[in-house]
């Protein structure tokens, strides 16, 4: 299985990594593939060529850091350390399978299925199955956009750091910001996992008071409701 997120890779060949994909995503959007970018954001660019181009590599950038956050997320979630001591029933495990699917932006034909298949132990489950419950998933957010929420919060961390991080390391803060968050939500701020994220993200160059803010701008768009539900 390819995945952009190599562990072990030096910071710059993750970059040189990263640079590539970046290319790979500006030749589908020259060969008139859109789908990575939110088209109706791009409206107040039009007759301006500098500023279209700046806004659809802004787009690409975020893209790609939600594609290697989800990365990140999915095999740290479905590590044989974790998913030894898990035992799901097949509906959990379709979900699951779902809602990782859903994070990568793929599909249950994708190597990524057979990856999570396994990881998370338990029966088998097939494509089709996972199909059905993406595409009622789908259905519900027909109306909004599945992915907002996760644009709002990279595009805060790139607004916050001044866009000086990497792919992976936006990628790695959010993955760490949205567990602190989610920590102080159910009241388990005081264990040493919390002070370890903590300092993570001051290895990665984030201060306390950026740490603050970000945890707070997560939770505050994490707690919106959908478009589709509005």
């Amino acid at each position: 299985m390819n995945t952009i997120y190599q562990l072990g890779l030096s910071d710059e060949e993750s970059s040189k990594r990263e640079d590539a994909v970046f290319e790979v995503y500006r030749q589908d959007v020259e060969n008139g593939d859109f789908s990575k970018l939110d088209i109706s954001a791009l409206d107040e660019c039009r007759g301006d060529k500098l500023a279209l181009a700046a806004a659809i590599d802004f787009q690409l950038r975020v893209y790609l850091a939600k594609r290697i956050a989800g990365e990140i997320f999915v095999i740290m979630c479905a590590s044989p350390e974790q998913g030894s001591q898990r035992v799901m029933d097949g509906t959990d495990k379709t979900d699951m399978i779902a809602d990782h699917l859903l994070v990568l932006d793929e599909t249950s034909r994708s190597p990524w299925f057979g990856f999570l298949n396994e990881a998370l132990g338990g029966e088998d489950v097939s494509p089709e199955q996972v199909e059905r419950v993406m595409d009622a998933q789908a259905a519900a957010n027909k109306t909004g956009d599945p992915y907002e929420k996760s644009r709002e919060f990279y595009d805060r961390i790139f607004m916050e750091t001044g866009g000086g991080l990497s792919a992976v390391q936006t990628a790695l803060v959010a993955y760490d910001i949205a567990g602190l968050a989610m920590k102080e939500m159910t009241d388990q701020a005081s264990g040493g996992e919390y002070a370890y994220c903590i300092e993570k993200l001051q290895r990665n160059g984030l201060s306390n008071e950026q740490i603050t803010t970000l945890i707070a701008a997560y939770k505050e768009i994490m707690q919106k409701p959908n478009n589709a539900e509005e």
